[in-house]
């Protein structure tokens, strides 16, 4: 399999169809690629040519509602990264930015949810603006109102070590 560019890992799909089960990948992608749902269309606006970008769940259960929520499976996200060796890795949300942060070591950039109710375009702008300029690191980006964006450092354990005197 070719390596993928990214790596696009989202909290945990819904479907009332499907709640408390697994949602078929291929139909889930399909869903993803023709919905007009805020995730499907900030996925679009970051990635208008998905063609080396993998998405997926932090988990492969699937909750009922929009608003369900699901821990991560940490042998799924092992699974992901292992079947698509990305050169890096989008967390989106915090269940997602757990996953990665606890079997990511790589190259990590970490947002909101883009269904946040708090999601604005300006924010996904700037992510789209790193995700052009390919210079992150590990690095988090989240909002403190409109038109403020905040960037924080994501060290790991071991580079946290390494600059300590």
């Amino acid at each position: 399999m070719p390596r993928r560019k990214a790596v696009v890992l989202l909290q945990c799909a819904w479907s009332p169809q499907y709640a408390g089960g697994r949602w078929p990948r291929r139909s889930w992608l399909r869903t993803l690629q023709t919905s007009q749902g805020k995730t499907a269309r900030a996925m679009r606006r970051l990635f208008p040519d998905d063609a080396h970008v993998w998405y997926d769940n932090a988990t492969p259960q699937v909750a009922a509602t929009s608003g369900g929520h699901f821990p991560f499976d940490p042998r799924h996200v092992r699974r992901v990264f292992s079947t698509a060796q990305p050169a890096f890795a989008l967390a989106c949300g915090l269940e997602a930015e757990r996953a990665c942060l606890a079997h990511w070591p790589g190259r990590l950039l970490v947002m909101p949810h883009p269904a946040w109710r708090c999601m604005s375009n300006y924010l996904l702008d700037r992510v789209a603006d790193l995700l052009a300029a390919d210079t992150f690191d590990r690095l988090k980006v989240t909002t403190t109102g409109p038109r403020r964006v905040v960037y924080t450092s994501l060290l790991t354990a071991e580079e946290l070590l390494c600059t300590q005197p």
